[in-house]
């Protein structure tokens, strides 16, 4: 980057927003830089829908000389005014510690709570948040006048506010209907029940009776005007404030709220940014991109203050507005031989399905041009579990399930774990995640870490389907507002899982045959077409998301990393789907990875695991792995190194698979009674299999190089080894205990965590639609 011609503002003006940024002495910068835009965008291969994008938002671009960091410098966040450190009463403000050498100590994950806000599904960190708290969730009853009454209980956290807007929602002929929120002042609660009587008015149509509720409350600060002030912060040549602003979605029918910023230093305060915000009826609002720059506050150590003010002050009138991440950028030297990273999960694909793997349609021709000819392959990952909650987290922490102990899709990762995020973020990395909800909702702590973790609803709930097309396009749109960073994007889709509905265009594809008996293939046969088509149909998507990598510029300087959480079962030993079976159709997933000093067509035929995934990524960003990661960096065979010590480590070590589901499924998706948990463990081309019996065990044992399918039980004719592996199985779970008390007795933030208890979340009412219509719930 050469100097101040090469930052770029936007100017944007809508019917729902209005600026009057006084950008200090910022002036003449901006309108070089508007003169300027569409030739440095165009310069750095972005297209006029890139540029749109870029215009719709709001959001002035840093660009150099190049885009995607071919200039070998690239912003770096300095100072994240999320962090408590940084707020006024804080005695320090402490600069982030960016890591530019390879091989440092992994940077410790913040010890106090960051609050965080939602806006649209899309959740960030935030200067503040009102407390939320579901209070109440099951039956009620609509009276005769059209009138829901609920006794809601205060919870804790929420007496000491001073109003509480209580938000509901009614599910009545199989859809939900939202009623209209009730403000009340907490004095009228019964100080011995603590508890209020709500009623609350909903649309015409709901008929009286019983229906299911579900009702959450905010804290409510009457207060027109709030303020935020960060400590004294010195302010570095080419440095810029990004952030984000919006209103919870309750009240924005509240009206507008004016929004601005100012840098304060000793008694003068300058207005940087100035701006309404006007909600419109109909609509909601997401959240509000901005990015400004710094250069007339160069050499000094201001305060800033961000406040917000309800613009239409009348009685009973209040809003919840909301500031997120806002953060301190300057350019500094992009550390060398340290691409971004971008991990994309296909929830339950199967590796056998994929081009690839060598399967007899080609289901993916895009994945095996990039990944299988232009990057690396490894022809054996294991699951570590075969359901999606285990397994995610596993790739997050590298610990087992049975040790990070997320495990049935209820439980909320302990804050004395950490995740990759978590230490990504503290490194000084730009961290996001676009997910599809279901067991990755951000209550179980899959968060954690990511500055923005949006997930992306079905819009039938009932119904729901993967939405690729829609999550790749967000990720896009994340993307183009954050190409010049080093960052890591974590992305999911439920595309490929059950039930199959690929798009009506797919249907010619992958036909299947019959036999001589029957003129139309059984169910499962015509099931697995579908989830056939659904891989193809991901693997144009996958294409069009690459197409506007490329046009940012990302391609040259962005790792891609291709996974899977598990596979599928198409009653190859008699189940459907997946969760209560450690076979290798849905402990076999998929592992391929592409990008800059990446090996090209190369295969790794040792055995790999989701445990591997953390240290892997944080190798990439020259992070050390925790002592505590159960998994090993595969960096070195990713750029084509032989290793011969880490694939003899590799060949030695189990790698185990966990299956949790309460219920099989076999032909026609018919429940079966499942005892979990199952386990398996694999070593080389042995694996062995515990299920659980009403009397004690039951084994199985495979020798996949010559029984790949897993036919031949050769557990009777069993020898020593077959008997350590079953030992290995009868000690996992206290071995994995040991590894959870490892990880809880990090340092983390400075200081040693003690084992809280296990903790269970409840499902809002949406999740949980969406889990049983998914086939997690019954």
């Amino acid at each position: 980057m050469a100097g101040s011609r090469n930052v770029l503002v936007v100017a944007f003006v809508s019917a729902t927003s209005t600026r009057r940024a006084k950008l200090v002495d910022h002036r003449s910068t901006n309108a070089r830089g508007a003169r300027s835009m569409k030739t440095s965008l165009q310069r750095c291969g972005m297209n006029s829908t890139i540029l749109f994008v870029l215009a719709a938002l709001g959001v002035g671009l840093l660009l150099g000389a190049g885009c995607g960091r071919q200039d070998q410098e690239a912003p770096v966040p300095t100072y994240r005014l999320v962090d408590p450190s940084l707020r006024a009463s804080s005695p320090t403000a402490t600069p982030i510690v960016t890591r530019s050498q390879p091989s440092v100590n992994a940077p410790p994950a913040e010890a106090t709570p960051i609050p965080a806000a939602t806006i649209q599904d899309d959740t960030r960190y935030v200067l503040a948040a009102p407390a939320k708290a579901l209070i109440f969730s099951g039956d009620a009853r609509i009276g005769n006048d059209g009138r829901l009454t609920v006794n809601a209980g205060i919870p804790p956290p929420l007496r000491e506010a001073s109003h509480l807007l209580f938000v509901a929602k009614v599910k009545q002929a199989g859809a939900w209907h939202d009623l209209e929120p009730v403000l009340l002042p907490v004095g009228t609660a019964s100080q011995q029940k603590r508890t209020l009587a709500v009623a609350f008015s909903g649309p015409s149509g709901l008929t009286p009776g019983t229906v299911k509720a579900n009702v959450v409350a905010y804290e409510v600060d009457m207060h027109a005007r709030r303020r935020w002030k960060s400590r004294p912060i010195p302010i570095a040549r080419r440095a810029f404030l990004q952030f984000a602003f919006g209103i919870l979605e309750p009240a924005q029918p509240q009206g507008a709220v004016r929004f601005s910023i100012e840098a304060c230093e000793n008694d003068r305060c300058d207005t940087i940014f100035d701006e309404v915000l006007t909600p419109v009826r109909g609509k909601i609002l997401g959240w509000q991109e901005r990015r400004l720059p710094l250069d007339g506050l160069r050499g000094r150590t201001p305060a800033f203050v961000f406040t917000t003010e309800v613009v239409a002050q009348r009685k009973g009138t209040f809003s919840l507005p909301v500031w997120a991440n806002p953060t301190i950028y300057r350019p500094a030297p992009a550390p060398p031989q340290q691409p971004n990273v971008i991990l994309l999960s296909i929830d339950t694909l199967r590796a056998d399905h994929l081009t690839s793997y060598g399967y007899r349609y080609n289901t993916a021709p895009f994945i095996d041009e990039q990944f299988g000819k232009g990057g690396v392959v490894f022809d054996s990952c294991v699951a570590a579990a075969t359901t999606t909650t285990p397994s995610h987290m596993t790739m997050f922490t590298s610990l087992q399930p049975e040790a990070h102990y997320l495990k049935t899709g209820l439980e909320v990762l302990s804050p004395g774990i950490t995740t990759v995020a978590q230490i990504l973020r503290a490194a000084g990395v730009e961290t996001a995640a676009v997910t599809e909800d279901g067991w990755l909702g951000i209550r179980h702590g899959f968060g954690r870490g990511f500055n923005v973790y949006v997930e992306n609803k079905s819009a039938n709930i009932m119904a729901p389907t993967g939405q690729v097309d829609v999550t790749l396009k967000k990720a896009a749109q994340w993307l183009t507002l954050n190409a010049d960073k080093r960052f890591f994007l974590f992305l999911h889709t439920f595309q490929v899982h059950s039930p199959y509905a690929p798009p009506q265009r797919y249907a010619g594809l992958f036909q299947p045959g019959t036999d001589s008996a029957a003129s139309v293939p059984p169910p499962h046969v015509l099931e697995m077409a579908d989830y056939d088509r659904e891989i193809r149909y991901t693997d144009d998507e996958l294409r069009k998301f690459f197409g506007t990598m490329r046009a940012l510029g990302l391609n040259k300087n962005t790792v891609f990393i291709i996974v899977s959480d598990h596979g599928e079962e198409f009653l190859e030993h008699g189940h459907m789907e997946h969760g209560a079976q450690n076979y290798e159709e849905t402990t076999h997933v998929p592992l391929l990875v592409r990008g800059p000093g990446i090996a090209e067509g190369r295969r790794v035929k040792v055995n790999v695991g989701h445990i591997d995934i953390l240290p892997t990524v944080l190798d990439l960003f020259g992070i050390q792995v925790p002592v505590y990661a159960n998994g090993k960096s595969l960096l070195p065979l990713l750029r084509g190194d032989s290793a011969p010590g880490l694939i003899r480590a590799l060949e030695e070590r189990p790698l185990f698979t966990e299956s949790l589901s309460p219920f099989a499924m076999g032909p026609g998706h018919a429940l079966l009674p499942f005892d979990r948990p199952a386990y398996s463990v694999r070593v080389g081309n042995t694996k062995l299999h515990r299920y659980k019996t009403p009397g004690g065990f039951r084994y199985e044992l495979y020798n996949l190089a010559r029984d790949p399918g897993e036919q031949h039980n050769l557990w009777p004719q069993r020898d020593s080894n077959a008997e350590a592996l079953a030992e290995l199985l009868n000690q996992y779970e206290a071995v994995s205990a040991a590894a959870r008390s490892l990880a809880m007795h990090a340092q983390v933030a400075g200081r040693p965590e003690e084992e809280p208890e296990k903790q269970t979340t409840h499902l809002d009412p949406e999740q949980e639609e969406k889990l049983r219509a998914l086939g997690y719930l019954h």
